[in-house]
């Protein structure tokens, strides 16, 4: 995005101040323009008011100490400049429609590396490499015994019995989203699973070079939870033009294995439908009990 002198100014300095009490009266000042004409001018070009635009670019620091710190949610809240951990949940799950506590069990064990996100430990499968909240307790290995088209498939498994409430494991891989931006994309397989007490899947998540996630699937509204045969599965997203990596991969959620076969990534018409949970899967058509009757 171009912006003016101006305003490219002061988005230099609020980067720069982002740790610091920050108000219009300052950065007027330091750009050398009125309160007024600036704040117009900030948002004809950001589309953001000033204030709005330094929020959104706090809850941009905190998803990254949510990511690589093991700072409390409390703790971020309050270095985010927010009253109450209540109101840093609520635009959190605005922005990233995920709550703090999950967006960081998501990302636990991802840290990042040059221009990858990669767990520290070497692959055992090329392309691929384990992570998850408790990737500790879960191996991955090819499996040349159990395999569907293709001569080999990849497992995931359990390989303990102690599980806390939404630990999962996961075998990813990323890719840069620049061949894909603006389309619509799929991410299919097949899969076999055998689930002591568990559940699973597949997922693709779409990042911004921020690290905002702008798009998600994990199968939440559809999560294979029983043992089941060789079976056809895909999430389908579209790519926003902001994107930059894109992150496929399966997930265990619990004990059991995952079997996964036949992969595939690619563009598919406007026809197939998007399965990704907006918020507005769930919440009501239109307003209610307005009379509180």
């Amino acid at each position: 995005m171009n912006y003016s002198n101006y305003v490219s100014k002061a988005i230099t300095y609020i980067q720069q101040h982002i740790d610091e009490e920050i108000s219009l009266d300052k950065i007027s000042e330091y750009v050398g323009y009125s309160n007024y004409h600036f704040h117009r001018l900030f948002k004809k070009e950001t589309g953001y008011s000033l204030y709005d635009y330094i929020k959104q670019q706090r809850l941009i620091k905190a998803s990254l100490l949510l990511k690589h710190s093991e700072l409390s949610i409390l703790d971020i809240s309050t270095l985010s400049f927010f009253n109450s951990q209540e109101a840093f949940t609520r635009a959190f799950k605005n922005k990233f429609q995920i709550p703090p506590k999950k967006f960081r069990m998501l990302h636990k064990n991802i840290m990042n590396k040059g221009d990858h996100l990669m767990t520290n430990q070497k692959s055992t499968i090329p392309g691929w490499f384990k992570s998850g909240s408790a990737s500790n307790k879960y191996g991955m290995a090819i499996d040349t015994n159990i395999t569907h088209i293709s001569n080999q498939s990849a497992k995931l498994f359990s390989i303990c019995d102690d599980f806390h409430d939404e630990e999962f494991g996961t075998i990813m891989q990323q890719f840069k989203a620049e061949k894909f931006k603006g389309k619509r994309v799929k991410f299919s397989a097949f899969l076999k699973t055998e689930l002591s007490n568990g559940s699973s899947g597949l997922w693709v998540r779409i990042d911004s070079k921020y690290y905002d996630m702008l798009a998600f699937d994990n199968m939440k509204d559809r999560l294979i939870t029983e043992n089941t045969d060789w079976n056809f599965y895909s999430c389908i997203l579209d790519v926003p033009l902001q994107a930059d990596v894109i992150n496929i991969g399966i997930l265990l959620l619990g004990q059991g294995t995952i079997w996964i076969n036949s992969c595939q990534f690619q563009e598919v018409p406007n026809t197939e439908k998007v399965t990704e949970l907006s918020p507005s899967h769930f919440v009501p058509d239109t307003p209610e009990h307005l009379d509180f009757s």
